[in-house]
């Protein structure tokens, strides 16, 4: 009898509204989380597919003016698009190794598994609370690093043969121009 009552009051807790809640929103934890991954890594395939595909991807003429005319901005945006899908990534990287180390733990798991699973949901510094200081004090050297060096470059030319000779030779001689002899290898 008393077992049987410790049995219904299991039954009863287990799908109590808290933990159908519970379940419900780790669900959608999850689907997000999956669907934020396929949406990023289909963005990036797409890319090189299309790129694969025409061969190029030759951007408006109201975009080409843009970078043609304020080149520091752009390359600065596009990098900052780039940072931020690569700390969406790597956050969503984090929390996929948390929950699939949450899920093997419950099982036999060798001292070493842990630790690589440990140190792989360890996440990032740039996010990290503890390191905020050091984040923002990265972001304004880099701020005024930018304002000081916005100087624009000009190149002649359609194309950069970074395997030649002529390129090699004027690296040589920007290099020793600039006191760098320690930088060139012998050849």
């Amino acid at each position: 009898m008393v077992s049987m009552q410790v049995i219904d009051s299991m039954d009863s807790a287990s799908t109590s509204p808290l933990m159908v809640s519970h379940a419900h929103s780790k669900f959608v934890h999850y689907t997000v989380i999956i669907i934020s991954q396929i949406f990023i890594l289909a963005f990036g395939y797409g890319f090189l597919g299309a790129v694969a595909y025409y061969e190029y991807l030759a951007p408006s003429d109201s975009v080409c003016e843009a970078m043609k005319d304020y080149p520091g901005e752009v390359t600065m945006l596009v990098t900052l698009i780039a940072t931020v899908l690569s700390v969406i990534t790597a956050t969503l990287f984090t929390l996929s190794v948390k929950e699939a180390l949450r899920h093997r733990i419950c099982q036999p798991i060798s001292l070493i598994q842990l630790s690589a699973g440990i140190a792989l949901a360890q996440g990032s510094h740039i996010l990290n609370h503890r390191h905020m200081t050091l984040t923002v004090f990265t972001l304004f050297v880099f701020g005024v690093l930018k304002l000081l060096t916005c100087r624009v470059l000009q190149l002649n030319g359609s194309e950069i043969d970074i395997t030649g000779s002529a390129f090699a030779t004027l690296l040589r001689e920007e290099f020793l121009a600039n006191g760098l002899s320690m930088y060139l290898y012998s050849s």
